[in-house]
């Protein structure tokens, strides 16, 4: 599992980290594959709301508290109210999407004819919104 996390937030992913509390990449909850892939056939609230949906899931199967005699102790219950708080306000559209990084179209919905959508994986920087998709008509 590769699991990446930039504090400076340049990619989209890294947001999504955030909110949910996965920055610890050595004890990551989700996969960069993971997050990326809701990315692509998600809006950003739609694949925060789904990825929050499924640590619930995950996590809500687990023991609500786990302790070694050493002093570890972990507690789950919380995280779930907050995951499951982040899922109803990114739905409920009170989660916006980061607006220093502009959200990437999938490749297959609309022709990318940028250099830079056919030659990389980030989320698209540059001015160019095709506003129709290829082979659709406009009225």
């Amino acid at each position: 599992m590769t699991a990446t996390y930039d504090a400076s937030l340049s990619e989209l992913k890294d947001y999504i980290r955030l909110a949910l509390g996965d920055t610890a990449v050595a004890t990551a909850l989700l996969a960069d594959e993971t997050i990326e892939a809701m990315l692509a056939a998600h809006p950003y609230g739609e694949a925060l709301a789904q990825l929050a949906e499924g640590l619930i899931a995950e996590y809500g199967q687990r023991p609500d508290e786990y302790s070694e005699s050493g002093g570890v102790r972990l507690t789950w219950g919380e995280r779930i109210e907050a995951w499951r708080r982040i899922a109803d306000d990114a739905r409920a559209g009170k989660i916006e999407p980061p607006t220093s990084t502009r959200l990437a179209r999938p490749g297959m919905a609309v022709q990318e004819l940028t250099k830079q959508a056919m030659t990389t994986r980030t989320a698209r920087t540059d001015a160019y919104e095709p506003t129709l998709m290829e082979g659709f008509r406009s009225d």
